[in-house]
């Protein structure tokens, strides 16, 4: 089961705050540094199919509760378009235990 959400950042990045709920303060947000095997292994609890896409870590970011990787997305950089740089989150993934509190959102914020 998946969303395609698309959002011009420029103009309605405050449209964010409808779907913010709080998100627990044990949970912290940055670029992964860990082993890939790791990020295979919370992606296989979302969705099996979605593993293939987690390979490079240069390009992944996560959620995480302590050291457990909660969400985590890839990010894209999808080139130009009339001289901006585009790009954007794929595959944003959050584990089924701690779905429905923000932090999926609030991952693609970062």
């Amino acid at each position: 089961i998946f969303n395609e959400l698309v959002l011009d950042l420029r103009n309605d990045l405050g449209k964010l705050d409808e779907f913010k709920n709080k998100i627990p303060s044990n949970i912290t947000f940055g670029k992964y540094h860990g082993n890939i095997g790791a990020i295979k292994e919370a992606i296989s609890l979302v969705d099996e199919n979605w593993v293939k896409y987690f390979n490079d870590l240069d390009n992944i970011v996560c959620a995480f509760d302590g050291e457990k990787i909660v969400s985590c997305c890839t990010l894209t950089d999808w080139g130009y378009y009339k001289d901006l740089r585009v790009g954007g989150p794929g595959s944003v993934s959050t584990i089924p235990d701690y779905r429905k509190q923000g932090i999926g959102m609030e991952l693609v914020k970062i």
